[in-house]
């Protein structure tokens, strides 16, 4: 059966899902690689919160259930879908949820309304939005009573260093599994696009204005570059032309008529500009109150943050890239991540890591990924 939370309860994930935003959470994984060029610009723009989250099978069934009966615009996306398309949240799934899924299908199909066949290709357009992993069998008893369901997602969570398992089913806990049971989408949707909004403004205003200043600088260079460069008898032109032209009171008005003009549009440009950069400026301190806030929610639902190794933060780097990585980026990323290594060559000791974990193929001289699957035989 599925579990009964899949449909009712908490917050709908269709509450909220059509409001648009002038500056869609979609934005946010290229701010979040702007910040990541440098730590100063995190330091002074401020970091963006990005939840690891293992997605087990009651949330998926409400998802589901959701864009199959309720959602009203095909376009639409739940407050999870759009979460996790802004990049706030990485969600893993092990490899057991596609099996059970497939096993619910039918039933998910029948509670919604709809063919088979419709939720299939439901299923299959939001199991592309997961990160799947097939986890390593564990050495370590569990707990008697623990549901074998369950166990593949506390492994993913494991073996990937997510921060919990997103899930309805408390039993998590009896198992040490560091749980988030309470429904967090709208509040981390919320929070993405509050981000958003707050980011691209900062950007915006602070990089016009260097490239206005630079553009202004860079035109008083050319202009003296310029006069420089003129021969010596077309400068004394020049200079007679100018004299000229502020001694003769006729010139002296029309030049005088022509900078009125050019201040008078200026003036009214200056004011329009003013303006808009007055609107950001109000559009990003709204946006900054429920980015705050919201950032505080969900950090109050966070299970304390757990040390994770080396290879436990390299599987997840390695599954979350698109391509093969250098042993340099993914060394790199670990260290982004806040790994501190005590070995004095922590390339060389990362590099005997990935040989050793058969997950881990160095597709070419120096650049790995990780094999989503168990080879055949190990588990």
């Amino acid at each position: 059966m599925i579990n009964s939370h899949s449909s009712s309860g908490g917050n709908n994930p269709s509450q909220g899902a059509e409001v648009s935003s002038a500056m869609p959470s979609d934005q946010l994984p290229r701010l979040r690689e702007i910040l990541n060029i440098s730590p100063l610009l995190k330091e002074v723009f401020g970091d963006l919160l990005q939840l690891r989250l293992v997605i087990d099978a009651n949330i998926v069934y409400k998802e589901l259930i959701w864009r199959l009966s309720r959602r009203r615009n095909p376009a639409a996306r739940s407050a999870l879908h759009e979460a996790i398309d802004s990049g706030t949240i990485l969600a893993f799934a092990p490899a057991a949820l596609e099996l059970e899924v497939q096993e619910h299908i039918i039933e998910i199909a029948e509670r919604a309304k709809v063919p088979v066949s419709s939720a299939s290709q439901e299923w299959q357009q939001f199991r592309s939005r997961l990160h799947i992993y097939d986890p390593e069998p564990s050495n370590q008893p569990e707990p008697g009573g623990v549901d074998p369901d369950d166990l593949p997602y506390k492994l993913v969570c494991e073996q990937l260093g997510a921060h919990a398992v997103y899930s309805r089913d408390t039993d998590f806990q009896a198992m040490s599994v560091p749980l988030i049971s309470a429904e967090l989408d709208l509040t981390v949707r919320d929070y993405a696009r509050a981000s958003s909004v707050r980011l691209t403004v900062n950007f915006g205003t602070t990089f016009s204005v260097i490239i206005g200043l630079g553009a202004l600088i860079g035109l008083c260079q050319a202009c003296v570059r310029i006069l420089k460069q003129l021969p010596t008898p077309l400068k004394l032109i020049l200079a007679i032309g100018v004299l000229l032209a502020v001694v003769h009171p006729k010139l002296r008005a029309k030049i005088a008529d022509l900078f009125q003009s050019v201040r008078s549009q200026f003036d009214d440009l200056k004011a329009v500009l003013g303006s808009a950069f007055g609107e950001l400026l109000i559009e990003s301190a709204v946006a900054d109150v429920p980015a705050k806030r919201t950032f505080t929610d969900i950090q109050s639902h966070l299970p304390p943050t757990r040390r994770s190794s080396a290879v436990v933060k390299a599987r997840a780097i390695c599954l979350l890239s698109d391509e093969p990585l250098s042993l340099q980026e993914i060394e790199t990323r670990i260290r982004k991540e806040g790994h501190v290594s005590r070995s004095r060559n922590f390339t060389a000791y990362l590099r005997r890591v990935l040989r050793k974990d058969k997950r881990f193929v160095e597709v070419s001289k120096g650049r790995w990924t990780i094999r989503a699957e168990r080879l055949a035989g190990s588990g």
